[in-house]
């Protein structure tokens, strides 16, 4: 095992930089899609991103109960 990542670590990888820039493309719109499709269902704009924007959703807005661990 150890042997691969050596020769990878040495000679490098090959990366498609076309192929690269075009999944990129293709995620970054997907994306896009998943967030028109979030903005809907709730009505407003959210940042899944964001804890904070999320707490006051879920918490706030919809008055989900809080669960803790113990």
């Amino acid at each position: 095992m150890l042997g691969p990542i050596l020769y990878m670590e040495n000679r490098g990888i090959r990366y498609d930089i076309k192929k690269a820039h075009a999944r990129h493309k293709q995620l970054t719109e997907e994306l896009n899609v998943q967030q028109k499709a979030l903005n809907e269902v709730t009505g407003e704009d959210i940042n899944v991103s964001s804890t904070k924007q999320m707490q006051a959703y879920f918490y706030g807005k919809l008055k989900l109960p809080i669960v803790t661990g113990k």
